[in-house]
């Protein structure tokens, strides 16, 4: 059964391409030939790895979990669509109250006396710890809000996927504006309407309590009513602060805000919102003599009130006094949105994101082009920190496109994700959006930078689409650095492939490596990876999401699911050599994997999602022997395993 159910889900995902295609789903030769021969490398080059098999040191212990808060009525498969009514069903009194799990004997079947249990809590979004407490930030629904957010942003843009079950995974629906939800969103905000108040929340891993501090109504309230979820979560002396973009600002618009805690009271004491931003990812604590003494956080800067400007990055830096919580100021320009952060010596190391602007002097639904991502180091770090007159003094001193992406396309897609220092190296990785080739693409195509017609019928047909998204999507690499922005500026791929497809003008679409490579396809290290293919051998990888140095172990948590990117549309069970290699060696979900050194490949700690498939590794925190992980699932409707985030702790034996 098992084996039927994988093949079922496969083929839907396979049969989603319809879905993510702007043109007719015409049949174009010279498309459908390249498409083809794209599958056909693609599964040749990832026949041939050797994915670690899973083989744990640490013991998983789930901690607390995600439960369902709505019962849902609605019908996913009917066409049209059958919204859900939201009826008030739900009894929580089958679970536990802190750890989310259902008491002896009882399911989460029984949690709905109409409809099925929905968990929108998809993310433990940020995450931090304070001695004995895990603080994190949810998000809801992340993938159907991000959908919805694309028609918001570009109005004229096509409806996202139609209301009713994903593209990407069986048990995940999405209403956009069909949502009950619809008439609390601001107006223009329908299609978001899959949105949920996010919650700050406190795992008490001591006493194993599950804790959601008071903040008070009136303005700090509001503020959290008008957050689109926790992204960030930070600790800076007996502080906690967590964070995210307000609604208008996940779109492109204005503001984020912050909530700020006592750490050891859990008390609230403030809330600051920062409309020159409209985003924000990671911080870092800077030590001086064992203790906290600087704190800076990532961003991306907001347009002004005309809608000019924005678009780029900055390192903020929180300078906080009993008197005054939000004084902040701007240590560090960036050409992009500042994403993963941390402390390399005496210097930070930032990654960047890719942003999409709005276009407005443009009739056509499109985008402004960014630079391409990479990374940046701050200068040496004062004795008494960054200010503002260090802005600009950071330094670019990787870019994808210009030290390992061979086509445009991907260069411009791809991102930095997560990164960790271990063993006197900067370990990190890249990560790249599903569905981010579809824009870029088609953003080039519109303006004349590349041709991605390949049968010149004047029109990118679904042929043509599926061409871009197989030649220009990426499974992440991981690299490490030493010595960057110096001379001696040395970086290894650790986990990559030699050779890529890429775009080819005379063709109009992709060509797939020749047997033997060219300098065409090479990227752009000409280098082999040291230890296996990119997305640590397994296809199916999309993000290197994060990354935790413990002890002599160096942990890195990643995002998968086999037809993310949809390589391929083969399935497991029907012959092909590939699909069944896949399906045994690599299943879908989240894989831990962890170096035991520096000097040997890594090894899988879980490919299965740390015992819930759905699961995907968005971040780690140091327990006391092994790491606390937070995990994304967005499978909503899911029951078994269930959706929802969990808080996951190792230990070792």
């Amino acid at each position: 059964m098992k084996w039927a159910n994988d093949i079922s889900r496969a083929a839907l995902l396979a049969g989603s391409l319809s879905m993510l295609g702007t043109g007719p789903a015409a049949a174009g030769p010279q498309a459908q030939a390249a498409a083809a021969a794209l599958k056909n490398w693609w599964e040749n080059e990832y026949l041939n790895t050797t994915p670690a098999p899973e083989a744990p040191l640490w013991t998983a212990h789930l901690r607390t979990r995600s439960k369902p808060d709505e019962c849902y009525d609605g019908n996913p498969n009917a066409n049209p669509y059958i919204p859900a009514t939201h009826p008030l069903a739900l009894n929580l009194n089958p679970l536990d109250a802190d750890t989310g799990i259902p008491l002896n004997g009882h399911t989460y079947a029984e949690t709905c006396s109409q409809g099925k249990p929905k968990f929108n809590e998809a993310y433990a979004w940020g995450e931090v710890r304070a001695g004995n407490d895990v603080w994190f930030g949810t998000m809801s629904n992340t993938g159907c809000v991000i959908q919805g957010g694309t028609k918001v942003l570009v109005p004229t843009s096509p409806d996202p996927t139609p209301p009713g079950l994903s593209y990407l995974l069986i048990n995940q629906v999405c209403e956009y504006n069909q949502s009950w939800n619809a008439g609390n969103m601001p107006p223009g905000y329908e299609h978001m309407a899959d949105w949920r108040m996010p919650h700050i929340r406190v795992w008490d891993n001591a006493n194993g309590a599950l804790i959601e501090p008071v903040i008070p109504a009136g303005v700090h309230a509001d503020r959290l009513e008008n957050t689109l979820g926790i992204r960030f979560a930070g600790k800076f002396g007996n502080r906690v602060a967590l964070g995210g973009p307000t609604i208008a600002g996940s779109v492109g618009k204005q503001g984020i805000n912050l909530f700020i805690f006592d750490a050891t009271s859990r008390s609230f004491l403030g809330s600051c919102n920062l409309p020159q931003y409209n985003d924000i990812r990671r911080g870092v604590a800077v030590q001086k003599n064992g203790a906290d003494n600087q704190f800076y956080f990532t961003v991306r800067t907001a347009p002004a009130a005309n809608g000019s400007g924005g678009g780029k990055g900055a390192v903020v830096r929180w300078n906080p006094s009993q008197s005054n919580l939000c004084q902040f100021s701007q240590v560090g320009n960036l050409d992009n949105m500042g994403s993963e952060i941390l402390q390399l010596g005496n210097q930070l190391v930032v990654g960047t994101w890719i942003n999409f602007a709005p276009n407005t002097t443009s009739s056509i639904p499109t985008f402004q082009l960014p630079p391409t991502t990479g990374l940046y180091v701050s200068p040496i770090i004062p004795m008494n920190g960054l200010t503002a007159i260090n802005q600009s003094g950071w330094k670019k001193v990787w870019n994808i496109s210009t030290n390992w992406e061979p086509d445009t396309i991907a260069g411009m897609a791809d991102l930095i994700g997560a990164m960790a220092v271990y063993k006197g190296w900067l370990y990190f990785g890249l990560m790249m959006q599903p569905g981010t080739v579809d824009q870029v693409g088609q953003i080039l195509h519109s303006r004349g930078y590349l041709n991605l017609d390949a049968d010149n019928d004047g029109t990118l047909d679904e042929d043509d689409m599926t061409a871009l998204r197989r030649g220009a999507s990426r499974p992440p690499a991981l690299f490490r650095a030493q010595n960057l922005g110096a001379r001696s500026q040395k970086v290894e791929v650790l986990y990559g492939n030699r050779y890529l497809p890429v775009y080819n003008r005379d063709s109009r679409t992709y060509t797939a490596p020749p047997a033997n490579g060219d300098t065409a396809h090479s990227n752009k290290m000409r280098a082999a990876s040291k230890w296996g293919k990119a997305g640590f051998d397994c296809l199916g990888t999309f993000y290197m999401w994060s990354a935790l140095t413990m002890g002599n172990t160096l942990f890195f948590g990643t995002a998968g699911l086999s037809s993310a990117f949809l390589f391929t549309d083969s399935l497991p069970g029907q012959g092909n050599a590939w699909a069944n290699f896949n399906y045994a060696n690599c299943p879908d979900g989240g894989d831990l994997m962890r170096f035991d050194n520096d000097t040997s490949a890594a090894k899988a700690e879980s490919r299965t999602g740390l015992g819930n498939r759905n699961n995907l590794f968005r971040n780690m925190q140091p327990g006391n022997t092994g790491p606390i992980v937070g995990t994304a699932n967005n499978s909503n409707l899911s029951t078994n395993p269930p959706g929802g985030w969990e808080l996951i702790e190792l230990t070792k034996p």
